[in-house]
This record gives structure tokens, sequence and C-alpha cells, in this order.
């Protein structure tokens, strides 16, 4: 089967904390990602809604289990796979991985940006990056056709069209695409909780889990960048058992 344009990218990790932070910042940067933890679910998904590509986290102290999900993942899907190793790895490990069937091996010392530009490097290969290269073009020509940002004034300014948060004075807050859109929602409804299920539907396009701490992950950043500019140390506020309210600045 062949992955349609619109699939997102799956993160293979048992560490599903670890999988939700790496599955968050592709998200950020235009790639959507979900995040699964056992091969089972992940070769039902292969079959039922396959993604774009597989990045599976090689975490174990023997490559056989990674390896071995690798040749699972072949006998079912064409899809791209790319193994990302968490420990010190050698030549042995790398020609495994790729005779198994990766279309590309990461070492444990690559930073996630470069994480993000081999996954893009392997979905050109593919011929699966349409969606992402539009996503970026789009958002350029967007941002280079809007108005001039707001003049400098006393109060805080969210702008949906520009997609940015400006302090009092007129300074971008620079939010990441996922801040901003969790910052939208709380403002809409400010004064009244916001349940997890709804943030994550607006922030990452998938239901909320009880343990997917995605927003959670989120919110903090977010609380963290505007503590910088915001005199109200609570302007997001968690609820406990619900969600996030948004306070004011």
């Amino acid at each position: 089967m062949t992955p349609t344009v619109g699939s997102p990218i799956i993160v293979f990790d048992s560490d599903i904390a670890g999988g939700e932070r790496v599955a968050d910042y592709l998200a950020e940067n235009g790639l959507p990602a979900d995040v699964c933890g056992g091969t089972d679910p992940l070769l039902r998904r292969l079959q039922q809604q396959p993604p774009r590509l597989v990045l599976l986290h090689w975490g174990e102290t023997t490559p056989t289990p990674a390896l071995e999900t690798v040749r699972q993942v072949r006998d079912v899907s064409d899809v791209p796979c790319i193994l990302r190793a968490r420990q010190p790895d050698s030549v042995t490990d790398r020609v495994a991985a790729l005779e198994s069937g990766a279309d590309d091996w990461i070492p444990v010392e690559v930073t996630i940006r470069e994480v993000l530009a081999r996954i893009r490097a392997v979905l050109r290969r593919a011929g699966h990056d349409t969606a992402a290269a539009r996503y970026d073009e789009a958002l350029a020509q967007r941002r280079s056709s809007l108005p001039l940002p707001p003049a400098a004034t006393r109060h805080w300014r969210l702008s949906p069209e520009r997609r940015e948060l400006y302090a009092p004075g007129g300074t971008p807050c620079g939010l990441t695409s996922a801040e901003f859109d969790m910052l939208h929602v709380l403002v809409q409804q400010r004064g009244a909780p916001v349940p997890r299920d709804t943030l994550s539907v607006a922030v990452f396009r998938r239901p909320w889990y009880p343990q997917d701490r995605g927003i959670d992950n989120v919110a903090a950043r977010l609380r963290k960048k505007l503590a910088t500019w915001s005199r109200n140390p609570q302007v997001i506020k968690p609820v406990r058992g619900i969600g996030y309210v948004f306070t004011g600045f």
C-alpha cells in the first residue's frame, strides 16, 4: 500500500514520553506525527492506514528486537523506515540495520534538527515530501503577503493572520506553531478551562489519551516562554483532571 500525502509519520518508541517529544517537534515543523509503542499496533497501522514514514528508535541493549521490527515492517509494507540509535553504535550495527531494510541510520549523537532534515531527505527520495514542501512554500508566501506587524502599543496583541503574539511594545514572542495554536484556543476561552482532548485536536489534529504528554509539554514550553514577557507567572494554569486555562497577561 502506498502512503497518502496527508498521512502522518509514525514515531515507534517504547518510551512514549520520549516519542511524544520527537512527534511534537516534527509536528511543529510541518510533519504531523503519531507515536506507537508496540510492534503489533504498528503492523496493523501499516496495513490499514499507511504512514509516510516510520522513525524507529533503537534503544535496546541488543539490536535484534529493532532489526526484527524492521524486517516485519518490510514484510507488510515498503514505507520508508529510519532507525535512530539511542546508544553508541558500530559499523556492524549500521550495516545490519540497512541490510534489514532500513532506509537510513541516525547515530545517537545526531541532534533533533538533523533528524528532521534526514526525514525530509528520505521522504524526498521516496517521493512523499510533496506535502511538507507545499506547507513550507505556502507558509512563506502567506507571511510575505501579510501586512506589517502591528505598531508598538502598551497592550498584548495576538495576530491570527501572522500567527504571532506581540508583547507590549510590538516585540514578537517567537511562538512555535503548536504553541500559537494552544494559546489561541486558550485565549478564546479565557477564564474557562479547556480540556486536553480539545487542545490535542487543535494543536496536533489527534485525540488525546491518558498517556499522551504532548499537550503538557507544549504548555510547559509556552509558560516558560511567556514568563519572559508577562508579569503573571500563571498566565497558563493547569486545571487538575481537565486541562489548562488562560488567566490573562
